[in-house]
């Protein structure tokens, strides 16, 4: 589902984060 679709991706900008 969508909803599933955007907890992936703010778990990527999460993790984008966490390498700046």
């Amino acid at each position: 589902a969508i909803q599933t679709h955007i907890s992936n991706l703010q778990k990527r900008v999460a993790d984008l984060r966490n390498e700046l």
